[in-house]
């Protein structure tokens, strides 16, 4: 088993049905449309941290904007530039492997972004800093910086808490069918370890294709790992990274802050 979306696989494959454009019923519906109307206020070029298969970046593309897009999986990279090139948007766009937390582009953007909790893929409050640390170096003085994350539920964090109350059979199951080839994927949950100490946790996630006559064609599991983040612990790793939180909304619909729902940060780097 590997980390989740980083080689090529089910979960890269599948990527673009379980997370579509818009991305609705979910907590971060409306996200896209959000991320557009904070970059029409940015009179240059944007960086897209964690920018996977372009899900956010190429509706900023097809709005008019210079995109650079940063992300550690070569395959996500791949799908990204592939579907820029079928839409024509490519030109605008250049794509970076590297790590978020350590990168150097020789360049500052107006708009810095780390949509879609891709943040929480940091594990260590270090990995953390460091990232802020590289997103202050790479914006300009006035820049704005916005990142994503969930508020947690401290019920779900919970030691004791169990996917699908601990039996493997009620474990949560998604299906993605795909009516022009008729396969099906399919994303199963099965299982969740919460370390509240080091506030990360640890799921499962089974993938699987199937045929049109229900057939399985393949089968992988993938490792999920992700750090929460307490509200005012992410406004104080703001501040030491020299970033002055402007706004925290608890949806992308700009309402406040509350329990459970997002964090959305805005910050700015000081002139």
């Amino acid at each position: 088993m590997g980390e989740i979306f980083l080689e090529r696989g089910l979960s890269v494959e599948l990527y673009d049905r379980m997370y579509p454009t818009p991305l609705t019923g979910s907590a971060v519906q409306g996200d896209v449309a959000f991320y557009l109307a904070q970059a029409r206020r940015a009179k240059g070029p944007i960086l897209e941290l964690a920018v996977g298969t372009g899900r956010v970046a190429l509706p900023l593309l097809r709005a008019g904007h210079p995109v650079t897009g940063l992300d550690l999986s070569s395959s996500m990279l791949r799908v990204c530039r592939r579907k820029a090139e079928a839409l024509g948007l490519d030109r605008r766009l250049t794509l970076v492997r590297a790590n978020m937390t350590r990168f150097d582009l020789k360049k500052q953007f107006d708009l810095i972004l780390v949509p879609f909790r891709a943040f929480m893929h940091l594990f260590t409050p270090e990995d953390q800093r460091a990232c802020l640390a590289c997103v202050r170096k790479h914006l300009k003085p006035g820049g704005r910086f916005i990142v994503d994350i969930f508020d947690p539920l401290l019920e779900l964090c919970s030691p004791k808490y169990k996917v699908g109350g601990g039996r493997p059979e009620d474990s949560r199951e998604d299906t993605y069918p795909d009516p022009d080839t008729g396969i099906t994927g399919i994303v199963r949950y099965l299982s969740r370890k919460n370390d509240p100490l080091t506030q990360v946790l640890r799921e499962v996630w089974e993938f699987e294709l199937r045929d049109a006559k229900g057939r399985t064609m393949r089968r992988e599991c993938q490792n999920v790992t992700l750090r929460w983040t307490y509200r005012w612990e992410m406004r104080y790793l703001l501040e030491l990274a020299g970033l002055k939180p402007v706004a925290c909304y608890g949806d992308f619909r700009a309402g406040p802050p509350r329990y459970g729902a997002e964090q959305i940060w805005i910050s700015e780097r000081p002139r």
